[in-house]
């Protein structure tokens, strides 16, 4: 993707709220009212709405500041600026994945159309704060099978290189990594339970290990990237996942990744 190529303004950033247990996404606001405006929205949205029986959804400003299908986000600020939108982890109730189903079909259809939203193509941003950091994609899958809830990402080169370069805050970053991973964890699981090795940012590479059951699940950044790119013209890296078959899965790794973006526009090099 072009991302990895060349730096583009930012459309969207996302983090992580601790203290809610929400994933926190931060649109421009005249990317957001593009989102909105969009020609075939309501097509994007009509299969999933009968798929899963979600019922209403809202994909505007103008519904008592909810966001999405079965009202799953809530948008706690909006001016001319920004509008910033959360996501609240939901307790699973009896295996009942409906509403975290919602979160994350919600996020399909954002992600996918800013992946196709290129008027904003600049060539002189270079801060992580202006610049795009990444373009998420996230699979859904009513049913659980391979890879029935994967995610996948593209990555600016300024991220790339701060990650290449973050040396000194892996230490705190990795156990902000692994805290905002368990906070999830015990959410959705709605117990106190052992939460998965979190690994994070190591050696310049990016890895999210999670023990869920009897399987591993895992996303992150080859480490074969960091050797191919050594040499060669600067390239975002682009990620991996593996055995993220359930939402359940996907929301603590997004949680996990979410927490690097978030860190790593606070902490420029």
């Amino acid at each position: 993707m072009f991302i990895r190529k060349e730096p583009i303004e930012y459309l969207y950033h996302i983090g992580f709220d601790s203290e809610k247990v929400a994933l926190r996404v931060i649109v421009q606001r005249d990317v957001f009212d593009k989102f909105t405006a969009l020609e075939g929205l309501k097509n994007l949205t009509e299969n999933p709405e009968r798929e899963f029986d979600f019922g209403t959804n809202s994909f505007s400003l103008g519904t008592k500041n909810v966001f999405g299908f079965m009202k799953c986000g809530t948008v706690v600020s909006c001016d001319e600026t920004d509008v910033t939108i959360l996501f609240r982890i939901p307790r699973i109730q009896k295996r009942d994945t409906k509403k975290l189903f919602a979160i994350a079909v919600t996020l399909n259809i954002f992600f996918d159309v800013m992946c196709i939203i290129k008027e904003h193509i600049l060539w002189t941003k270079d801060s992580l704060v202006s610049q795009q950091q990444l373009f998420l994609t996230l699979v859904y899958s009513k049913e659980f099978q391979m890879y029935g809830s994967a995610l996948d990402a593209d990555l600016s080169i300024e991220l790339t290189q701060w990650m290449r370069n973050a040396q000194m805050h892996e230490q705190e970053l990795n156990a902000q990594i692994k805290e905002n991973c368990l906070i999830a964890f015990k959410r959705l699981a709605n117990e106190k339970g052992i939460v998965q090795k979190s690994m994070g940012l190591n050696d310049k590479y990016f890895l999210l290990s999670s023990l869920h059951g009897v399987y591993s699940s895992q996303f992150g950044i080859l480490a074969q990237q960091v050797f191919d790119y050594k040499d060669e013209r600067p390239l975002g890296y682009d990620t991996f996942c593996h055995n993220l078959d359930t939402p359940f899965d996907q929301m603590v790794h997004l949680v996990g990744f979410a927490t690097l973006l978030q860190y790593a526009r606070e902490h420029p090099l």
